[in-house]
Parts: structure tokens; C-alpha cells; sequence
């Protein structure tokens, strides 16, 4: 766990980092920097919180860490995922589909056809592997 809180502060410390480089440069980036700061500062707090209560309140540590590795939230996870992932594939196949139709330019239709063959292979790999296994 401290391993967790360490890397916590070094991604809240890089967070604002990138905050204060999106604010004080004006650059193209700089709304990039902003969101990418703001984004690590919040994942960093609330991991910080996670933490504190867990030294703060040991019942509700070991209570997480049942929950955790309860094998019927693992499999409703895994099940979430799954799903996620396969609604994702499709949104990320129609938007693909908008931005030919509306002629944007031809990298974004490509990252996105390139995404949907990645997440495709991903998934077709991880078939034959867990098939192997199981």
C-alpha cells in the first residue's frame, strides 16, 4: 500500500506540473497540459483518500480487500469489461463511419478503423490464449 501512496504523490506532483505548464505557456498544447494535469490531480486525490481511510479505519481496509478478491465481483468485473469494451468497438466503428462521411481528415478515420482492428486482434488473441488455459 505505501507503494500506492507513492506513486500517488508523484502523479499528484506531475499533475500540477502539467497544470502550471498549461496555464503560464500559451501554446497548442496547452489545453492538452491542462486536461492531462487535471486528469492526474483527481486520480491522484482520490487514491490519496482510498488510502487515508484505509490507515485511518482498518475494518474497512480488510472489508475492500474481501470485496476485492470476492471471486463473484471479480467475475462482474470481468463481465463489465467485456461489455464495455464491446460497445466501445462499436461506437468507435460508427464514429469512424461519421467522420468519412463528413470528409474529416483522413488520420482521424484511420486512428479510428485502427483502433477497432486493434481491439478486434486483442480480443481474438485473448480468445485463443484463455481457450488454451481453460
Amino acid at each position: 500500500m505505501k507503494k500506492k501512496k507513492i506513486a500517488s504523490v508523484i502523479l499528484f506532483t506531475i499533475g500540477v506540473i502539467l497544470l502550471l505548464i498549461g496555464l503560464l505557456v500559451q501554446s497548442n498544447l496547452s489545453s492538452i497540459s491542462i486536461g492531462l494535469g487535471s486528469g492526474f490531480i483527481g486520480g491522484a486525490m482520490a487514491n490519496l483518500l482510498k488510502y487515508k481511510k484505509f490507515v485511518t479505519n482498518p475494518q474497512y481496509a480488510k472489508q475492500y480487500k474481501i470485496e476485492e478478491n470476492d471471486p463473484r465481483n471479480i467475475e462482474i468485473r470481468t463481465m463489465a469489461l467485456a461489455k464495455s469494451g464491446s460497445i466501445l468497438s462499436i461506437l468507435v466503428v460508427i464514429l469512424s463511419l461519421i467522420t468519412s462521411a463528413t470528409q474529416q481528415a483522413l488520420w482521424i478515420t484511420a486512428t479510428l478503423v485502427g483502433l477497432f482492428f486493434i481491439h478486434t486482434a486483442l480480443t481474438f488473441y485473448f480468445i485463443t490464449k484463455l481457450n488454451k488455459t481453460m
